[in-house]
C-alpha cells in the first residue's frame, strides 16, 4: 500500500470520527440543555470521546477488522451516548468496546460499579477469595445485612486456586455503615456461565480469585446502583435546595435519554457501504441483554 493511500484512508478514518463525535456531543447537549441529562461535575464528555477512539482505532471485531470500519456509525454512537450518559472513563477501563455482528455494543466493566457505587454512597470496597482450609463465618445483624463474623486466612501454602471454596466483598458507606456479599464459587461459576466463554477463558482459568472478586463486586454494587437516587450530582449545584423534585425529574429523564440512545435514528452525511457480517447469535443478543440487566436492572 502507497503512503499516498495510507493518509487517504486515514483522512477519512478522522472525518468519519469527528462527524460521529459532533453528532454524540451535539445529542449530550441538547439532553443537558433540556434539563434532561446531568453529568458529574467532574466528566468531561469531550476527553471521555477522545480517549474512546484512542481504543477503538485499536479495537477489532472478531475477523481481525477495525469496529469504525465494520460497525456501523449508528450503533458507534449509540454505544458511545450510553458511554456519556452513565458518565464512565474507558481510558480508566470503567467500559469495554465489543463488536457483536455489526453492531458496536459499550460493556461497563466492574470498575465503572465500583465508581458510580462511590458517587452514591460507598467509601470503600474490600474483596478477599475464601480457601477451604481458611477459618470463616459470615453471619447477618439486626437489619438482616451479611456481615463477615471472622476471618483467618489458611497458610500460604494451602492457598492455591483449586482450593478456593467462596468470595466475598464487603461495603463501607460513607456514614459508617458496613455489609458484605457472600459467593460460593458454585454460585460464582453460574455467574460465569452467563457469559460466551462459560468461564473457560485463560483469565478465568488461570486467575479464578480475581475474576470471582470481579463477580462479588457487581453483585454487591449493582444493588447499591439501583437504589440509589442522583443526589450526588447535585451537591455543588444551585438547584441542590430543590434536590427531590431535581433527582425525580432526572431520574425520569435520565431513562429517555438512555431509551432515545437505542431508538434515536443518527443522521450521517454519507452512506455507509454494506459489509458483510453474521447477525447476531442468539447467545450474543443474551449477552447485551445480560449486560443492560446487570446494570439498570430488568426492562419492563
Amino acid at each position: 500500500m502507497t503512503t499516498s493511500k495510507v493518509s487517504q484512508e486515514a483522512q477519512l478514518i478522522d472525518a468519519s470520527e469527528k462527524n460521529i463525535a459532533d453528532k454524540v456531543l451535539d445529542r449530550i447537549n441538547a439532553f443537558q440543555n433540556a434539563g434532561q441529562l446531568k453529568l458529574p461535575n467532574d466528566y468531561h464528555a469531550g476527553n471521555a470521546l477522545k480517549g474512546a477512539f484512542l481504543i477503538l482505532r485499536e479495537t477489532k471485531d472478531r475477523n481481525g477488522k477495525s469496529v469504525l470500519e465494520s460497525c456501523t456509525k449508528e450503533s458507534i454512537a449509540f454505544a458511545l451516548q450510553k458511554m456519556i450518559v452513565l458518565g464512565l472513563n474507558p481510558i480508566k477501563k470503567q467500559c469495554d468496546f465489543i463488536a457483536y455482528g455489526d453492531q458496536l455494543q459499550c460493556s461497563p466493566e466492574y470498575t465503572a460499579n465500583e465508581m458510580l457505587a462511590k458517587r452514591y454512597g460507598v467509601k470503600e470496597i474490600h474483596k478477599k477469595e475464601v480457601y477451604k482450609d481458611d477459618e470463616f463465618e459470615d453471619g447477618v445483624d439486626d437489619m438482616g445485612r451479611t456481615i463477615i463474623l471472622r476471618h483467618k486466612p489458611c497458610s500460604l501454602d494451602k492457598r492455591t486456586k483449586e482450593n478456593i471454596v467462596g468470595v466475598y466483598a464487603t461495603v463501607v458507606m460513607e456514614d459508617g455503615t458496613k455489609y458484605s456479599e457472600v459467593m460460593t464459587m458454585e454460585q460464582v461459576r453460574d455467574a460465569w456461565n452467563q457469559g460466551a466463554t462459560k468461564g473457560q477463558s485463560p483469565a478465568h482459568k488461570n486467575f479464578p480469585a480475581e475474576m470471582a472478586k470481579k463477580t462479588v463486586s457487581n453483585r454487591i454494587t449493582k444493588g447499591i446502583i439501583r437504589s440509589s437516587d442522583d443526589a450526588a450530582l447535585f451537591e455543588d449545584d444551585v438547584v441542590k435546595d430543590n434536590t427531590k423534585t431535581a433527582i425525580s425529574n432526572l431520574s425520569s429523564a435520565k431513562t429517555t435519554a438512555f431509551a432515545d440512545a437505542e431508538t434515536i435514528q443518527f443522521q450521517f452525511e454519507e452512506e455507509k457501504t454494506p459489509i458483510n457480517s453474521n447477525e447476531l447469535t442468539e447467545q450474543e443478543k443474551l449477552e447485551i441483554a445480560q449486560e443492560e440487566s446487570d446494570l439498570f436492572g430488568k426492562k419492563k
